[in-house]
């Protein structure tokens, strides 16, 4: 299925790469403290199927065993969040970034593809009585989704049970082998 680490991870290089500021974006759901000065979290917020999963089945050579797989289209949302000196400026810049065909090229390579973004939004607000800027967008992305999974052959099964006549009981125990 979709990796939401490397997703996030994607879209952080891109902030990155076209602000030219490594290390600026941050994972959002991280524990750790946020920057002193500008910087921008990356938040995996949703993903979606359309349309019907597919579902293979695959016999092995050399063994018993099936290889499962579903694959199916994906719909997936990230929000990018700018906080501090230069917010809506720094996210215009991403937003139409994401346009270009550097970007594309990028997200092509990992396997996902560019649907659309939002406008970005103003979030500013007074934080500890000093007004802090924040701007906010988000980006939907589109990949395959897929699972993978190895059905174990049953090889042989034995079934149990028992007979019961006028007060006696008679095990039984079948194998059978396949």
């Amino acid at each position: 299925m979709i990796l939401e680490d490397a997703l996030i991870l994607l879209v952080g290089g891109i902030v990155d790469t076209v602000l030219g500021i490594p290390d600026f974006s941050i994972e959002a759901k991280n524990d750790g403290p946020r920057p002193i000065g500008a910087y921008a979290s990356i938040d995996f917020v949703s993903d979606h199927s359309v349309g019907w999963e597919e579902r293979t089945l695959v016999d092995n050579t050399g063994d018993d065993d099936i290889t499962e797989t579903i694959e199916g289209y994906r719909e997936l949302t990230v929000s990018l969040d700018f906080f501090r000196d230069g917010a809506m400026d720094n996210a215009r810049k991403v937003r139409t970034a994401f346009l270009r065909q550097t970007t594309l090229d990028t997200l092509s390579a990992s396997g996902t593809g560019f649907i659309q973004h939002s406008d970005v939004r103003d979030l500013s607000e007074v934080l500890e009585s000093a007004w802090e800027k924040r701007a906010q967008f988000d980006v939907t992305l589109s990949a395959i989704g897929a699972d993978v999974d190895i059905i174990k052959s049953i090889l042989s099964v034995t079934i149990t049970g028992g007979f019961q006549t006028s007060g006696k009981s008679i095990p039984v125990s079948i194998q059978v082998d396949l």
